[in-house]
């Protein structure tokens, strides 16, 4: 141990007989004791030469000292008091100033139809569960429609709401791939629009295509089967 951990515990000691009293209870000695009390809370109280010493060797500001002990001594017990109940094991037990009340919750409440209510009341009032008025809420519905829309009318809204979400979740997913367009006699359409001005199946456009045809061959509507195709 440090010397000024030697004069911190000097001080300490002090302190516990001023506030919790010395640790012996025997009631032979009560006068004693409460000699040792008074005689702690004076000197931790009262500005004196020794107190000067032991508070600059524990590096301890011997003002500052005096004033919290003052403050902690006027809240702690009698003398009489301490000597009549069991010795406290922590300073904080008997210096420790109690918490003020927390301050009561106020219940928010919401205004439709020039009526302001809580929650419960609108509850009670439109005989909708209050879970389901503050989930409403916290989903962003207008108050209006949160205590006043049946269940029913509710599956409908989400079910509206769902199959929006679905459709602008599918046209953003797929944005769709520009079809390739075909030239014949200066004109451009793609191989279903071609299907459709020569009636021949889309598939065997495709598929003449894929055989390196010309466009004129690739769009006759005779058959083809067969044919060899001759390139120079």
């Amino acid at each position: 141990m440090s010397e000024l951990d030697l004069w911190c515990a000097v001080l300490l000691s002090a302190v516990d007989d001023a506030l919790l009293g010395p640790s012996s209870r025997d009631p032979a000695h009560r006068a004693l004791q409460a000699q040792i009390i008074e005689h702690a809370r004076s000197y931790l109280t009262t500005p004196s030469k020794d107190l000067s010493t032991v508070c600059s060797l524990a590096g301890i500001d011997m003002p500052c000292l005096i004033d919290r002990m003052r403050v902690q001594i006027a809240q702690a017990p009698s003398v009489d008091e301490l000597l009549g109940q069991k010795r406290k094991t922590s300073l904080n037990a008997i210096t420790k100033k109690p918490k003020p009340p927390k301050p009561k919750r106020t219940a928010e409440t919401y205004t439709y139809n020039g009526e302001t209510l809580t929650i419960r009341q609108w509850s009670e009032k439109t005989g909708i569960r209050c879970d389901t008025i503050r989930g409403r809420i916290n989903r962003g519905w207008p108050i209006g429609e949160a205590v006043t829309m049946t269940k029913q009318e509710a599956a409908e809204r989400e079910s509206i709401r769902r199959h929006k979400t679905t459709k602008i979740r599918h046209k953003r997913s797929s944005p769709g791939i520009a079809p390739t367009l075909y030239e014949h006699n200066g004109e451009r359409l793609s191989l279903s629009d071609w299907s459709i001005r020569t009636g021949i199946k889309k598939v065997t456009l495709y598929a003449r295509l894929m055989k390196g045809w010309p466009m004129e061959d690739v769009l006759r509507p005779d058959n083809l089967r067969g044919r060899t195709l001759i390139t120079a």
